[in-house]
């Protein structure tokens, strides 16, 4: 009991006015709660629903809270310090602020590494409380949202008792600090908490579209631009296309428009990120983004001028298309045109969405009376009006894609151009078309 009783005596001591006393307090405490006698007594407590009122108030919500005051006590002193600004006092300030992080971190981890035991509610309100101030974001926020990431969304419990409210205050506060440039937070940790974040709220609540949705657009245009060839960016993009793949799934009944204006937006910059050697799973994310935009605009395949298409600005989108086509044929050309296929290269080269994807897109694109199709060149900006870009002219149509085939001279081996012609969900959108090509060529022989 006496080292119980200690640990209350601490935890005022932490609250006092002088700093030598407080940085004691800190010390006793961490050594006090590093006993297993301690640690016993603290679940017991916590755990208990008949507490007493000595017992009620020694519980690892009590502990928690008093380090809680004890950060903001600490902050104030860092804010008003009149010391003269030198090397050595920023040392010593940053020193004071990893202490004070350290014991946070220390007393969540002590509590909770044999189950859970803190209430959610205190955790997420001290971690809002941190991360609204701009003083102690920039001091704490990397440390915080490491402990929101590795302490809280990991946990289902505490995932599970995340209010409605409480789950869009995090997103917005987390899209702050990543698109903010004060607070200089590490972005690749920002964007797993982002992509976490998201991925929960979306299986908890229904999340707002509008505020997500302009992040998204600024994120797309210009981190993938400007910053797509750093590796850290690459796992950035990664995370956050992730999280909008989930997010604009989980609005696509009531935010069509939206959606399709999203992706009319930002195509272009998706396809020079496919353009650019992309890693292998930020290429399924772009899959994935560019397969729901054509459901989105073309729901069960209907082409533009059918029942139930739509589009924010057809020219725009059709567009984008024909550059879509465009980056698919270089693919298609390029594997087409190496002379072995093993099984494992081919199926990693086109898996099953990539081929769902591109017929979709051929399927919106092939005319019976066109065999090519005119395509300016792809460019980092996704200005439309460009005087003096290049353009190509491609071969299209289930005729010119049939002669492919044929002059590749494949026997054994599959193309990707036969992959795309007889592979699942192709065969059955597009077969009657292509076996109605064949009969009329036959008939013209």
């Amino acid at each position: 009991m006496d080292s119980l009783s200690d640990v209350i005596s601490c935890c005022r001591g932490l609250l006092l006015d002088k700093v030598t006393e407080r940085k004691k307090s800190a010390e006793k405490f961490r050594q006090l709660l590093s006993k297993s006698t301690v640690i016993k007594a603290l679940d017991r407590y916590t755990d208990s629903k008949n507490a007493g009122s000595f017992d009620e108030q020694l519980t690892w919500d009590y502990v928690f809270k008093s380090v809680g005051k004890y950060v903001l006590i600490e902050t104030q002193h860092l804010q008003k310090s009149k010391e003269q600004p030198s090397a050595a006092t920023l040392t010593r300030k940053e020193k004071a602020k990893k202490e004070v992080s350290d014991l946070v971190k220390f007393v969540i981890r002590q509590a909770d590494k044999r189950g859970p035991r803190l209430k959610c509610s205190s955790l997420l309100n001290h971690i809002d409380e941190i991360l609204q101030d701009e003083y102690m974001c920039q001091a704490y926020g990397l440390d915080y949202s490491n402990v929101l990431l590795k302490n809280v969304l990991s946990v289902r419990k505490y995932w599970t008792e995340i209010s409605s409210t409480t789950w869009h205050n995090l997103i917005g506060i987390c899209v702050k600090m990543y698109t903010s440039q004060e607070y200089g937070i590490d972005k690749t940790l920002l964007s797993r908490v982002i992509s976490t974040l998201i991925s929960g709220a979306t299986v908890q609540c229904d999340l707002r579209p509008k505020r997500l949705l302009n992040f998204s657009l600024k994120f797309s245009k210009y981190q993938v631009k400007f910053e797509r060839r750093q590796e850290k960016t690459l796992i950035v993009i990664e995370n956050l296309l992730c999280a909008l793949n989930i997010f604009i799934k989980h609005i696509a009944t009531n935010s069509r428009t939206q959606i399709c204006k999203l992706g009319e937006t930002v195509f272009v910059n998706m396809l020079y990120l496919w353009d650019n050697r992309p890693t292998p799973l930020l290429k399924n994310e772009l899959i994935e983004f560019l397969s729901i935009q054509m459901h989105a605009h073309h729901p069960g395949g209907c082409k533009r001028d059918a029942v139930g298409a739509f589009a924010v600005d057809w020219d725009i989108w059709m567009s984008h298309l024909r550059k879509l086509y465009e980056v698919m044929y270089g693919d298609f050309k390029q594997l087409g045109g190496r002379k072995r296929f093993s099984g494992g290269f081919r199926e990693a080269s086109l898996p099953p969405n990539y081929v769902d994807l591109a017929a979709e897109v051929c399927n919106q694109l092939f005319q019976s009376s066109e065999h090519a199709i005119e395509v300016t060149q792809i460019s980092e900006t996704d200005t439309e009006d460009r005087h003096g870009a290049k353009k190509r002219r491609l071969e299209s149509g289930w005729t010119s894609i049939r002669d492919i085939i044929t002059s590749q001279g494949q026997t054994v081996q599959l193309t990707p151009w036969d992959i795309i012609t007889s592979q699942g969900q192709t065969v059955q959108l597009h077969h009657g078309k292509l076996t109605d090509t064949e009969d009329r060529h036959r008939d013209i022989n």
